[in-house]
């Protein structure tokens, strides 16, 4: 994500990692397929 001010100059850089986590092991898990589902349109 780039963030401008009023004067149109970059002021932030963001960007954000999604990942999925099983809530029993508490290890990485494979994102639900209602998930992937509506997401593969994107990519």
């Amino acid at each position: 994500y780039e963030i401008y001010n009023e004067a149109k100059e970059l002021i932030n850089i963001g960007k954000t990692t999604l990942v999925f986590v099983d809530k029993e092991t508490r290890r990485p898990c494979h994102p639900p397929e209602n998930f992937m589902k509506n997401i593969r349109q994107y990519f």
